[in-house]
């Protein structure tokens, strides 16, 4: 064989190469449009499946019950199954935790209080899930007022008296079922000076025997819980948290009449999708919660459920809200701020709870009664 026809051979063969190239990048060229297509129909077309919608609450609770009124008439819009999946405990970490580690699809939800997003980074130090950077607002749905409740059997009237009660007793405790309900106390704390250890408790009704008893001093709460408790004569109200009354309580002072300037603790319930869910399914999905909002069924959902608040799972205290991205944004922002300033800006630096089965130890350390 030749030098030239070597070299032709070589010539031929860069030849193939170069069209192989040309024929890669052709084929891609086709395929990226492809691709763009497919993802902007199945963006179009959601859900084509069911949605599952996260709530770290259980089963029969007010969060619950607010979340299933939601998730049905978003089935009505969307055609297809949303599905509530309760994952309690852990004050909504786990819910949260199991959200952020799905797929950015929009086939996981999660439904949960802004204090939650707030409050997780300074309250716990070692989270699998970072709540600036794993989740995307959608929506507000839910305005929720909190009430300042005491024993029935207790004397004290007012917030003015509860403060110097517990200014003077020194040794007090305060009970908690949720992170709302404990960053809204240290706020109370906070203002007043009061000294007070926390108590937690995993439901209300459970907080409820040493409550009355005597051995918790006072307990912020949801009210949900609550209004049933306050009609039944079973709590004591002294102060909602909103900065307004709640139309549920509507006899008992806020915070700021009772003397408390500046405090207004008022959680919103958010829809959060996890980070990298596509913008026009969370555009779809927040247009979907305007239109409930603005539905007639809905406040007159909310005034049933504060109508029936004789029964212990009534939905007291809440209010419908509408509120876009933007809201859900500034809503956990504010949050962030008021839990920054309550702990002093130091992540994962709230008081220590009592270590658990160990109750008995600590009301004999702080109450001195036991």
């Amino acid at each position: 064989m030749s030098f030239d026809d070597l070299k032709s051979c070589n010539d031929l063969k860069s030849f193939d190469d170069l069209n192989r190239r040309k024929f890669a990048f052709m084929t891609m060229g086709l395929a990226v449009p492809a691709v763009f297509t497919a993802q902007a129909r199945a963006q179009a077309a959601y859900p084509d499946r069911p949605v599952q919608i996260v709530i770290g609450f259980p089963a029969g609770s007010g969060a619950d019950i607010l979340g299933r009124y939601y998730t049905r008439r978003l089935e009505e819009r969307a055609g297809k199954s949303f599905i509530v999946v309760n994952r309690a405990g852990a004050t909504s970490n786990i819910a949260m935790g199991s959200v952020a580690r799905a797929a950015p699809d929009g086939y996981t939800l999660l439904f949960v209080a802004n204090s939650n997003m707030a409050g997780s980074r300074f309250l716990f130090k070692d989270l699998p899930f970072d709540t600036l950077k794993d989740f995307v607002p959608i929506a507000t749905f839910a305005q929720i007022a909190f009430v300042l409740v005491v024993s029935p059997k207790s004397p004290l009237n007012s917030i003015a008296e509860l403060v110097a009660h517990l200014k003077k007793k020194g040794d007090n405790l305060y009970g908690y079922t949720n992170q709302t309900a404990q960053l809204s106390t240290e706020l109370f704390k906070q203002i007043t000076g009061v000294p007070a250890k926390p108590l937690p408790y995993k439901t209300a009704p459970d907080a409820m025997k040493e409550l009355t008893d005597g051995t918790c001093d006072f307990m912020i709460m949801d009210g949900t819980f609550a209004a049933g408790q306050v009609s039944q004569g079973a709590l004591k109200p002294l102060a909602v948290t909103t900065a307004t009354r709640s139309p549920t309580f509507p006899s008992v002072p806020t915070m700021q009449e009772a003397g408390l300037a500046g405090f207004d603790f008022a959680p919103w319930w958010c829809a959060y999708a996890p980070t990298g869910t596509p913008q026009p399914i969370i555009d779809k999905l927040e247009g979907w919660f305007h239109e409930i909002a603005k539905m007639p069924e809905t406040p007159v959902f909310f005034e049933k459920r504060r109508r029936h608040r004789q029964r212990r799972r009534s939905q007291g205290g809440r209010r419908p809200a509408q509120g876009g991205t933007a809201k859900v944004a500034a809503a956990g922002e504010g949050g962030r701020h008021r839990t920054a300033i309550g702990f002093n800006g130091r992540r994962g630096s709230a008081p220590p709870p009592p270590p658990r089965g160990a109750r008995a130890a600590v009301r004999s350390q702080t109450t001195g009664s036991f």
